[in-house]
């Protein structure tokens, strides 16, 4: 017994032993520099920058662009923004729409939320209109619509968050 005892308490010193000699690796900056070998490396001192050449007069910048610099745009990054989904109203969910149709139909929900009930996949989906002044609500049970249904903020107005 005294052995497992003398072993345990070796490899807890082993382990800790190592958890401070390698602490400078977990933790990048520890503070704990007593543990690292000192630099060789010259501290970077940045480059002054360079000096701006004196602007061309208006004749020189048209001749100085040739057909090929305008045949490439540079920095034009094409994003295809989707057009934006309906807002869905309870008549647009009825029972029995699954969920890939909700989805495909009316984009991702705002709110998500899932759970178990009664061994059941339990989902509640939030569609929050824009200006903040619908909510419609539709509850699934096992990736279908069971129930939908709207409710109004009444105290917003349109623009005002």
């Amino acid at each position: 017994m005294r052995a497992v005892e003398f072993l345990m308490m070796t490899l807890a010193v082993a382990v800790l032993a190592l958890g401070v000699w390698a602490v400078h690796k977990w933790i990048p900056r520890s503070g704990l520099s007593f543990f690292r070998p000192p630099s060789t490396e010259a501290p970077r001192v940045p480059a002054p920058p360079a000096s701006k050449p004196a602007p061309a007069s208006p004749t020189h910048k048209r001749a100085a662009h040739s057909q090929s610099d305008l045949g490439i745009p540079l920095g034009i990054v094409e994003v295809d923004v989707p057009t934006g989904f309906p807002f869905p109203t309870p008549a647009d969910l009825p029972a029995g729409f699954t969920r890939a149709q909700i989805i495909a139909k009316y984009g991702e929900p705002t709110v998500r939320v899932s759970g178990v009930e009664d061994g059941r996949l339990f989902e509640r989906y939030y569609f929050i209109h824009h200006d903040r002044t619908r909510m419609t609500i539709a509850t699934l049970r096992n990736g279908v619509v069971a129930r939908a249904e709207s409710a109004l903020n009444e105290h917003a107005t349109v623009g005002t968050p």
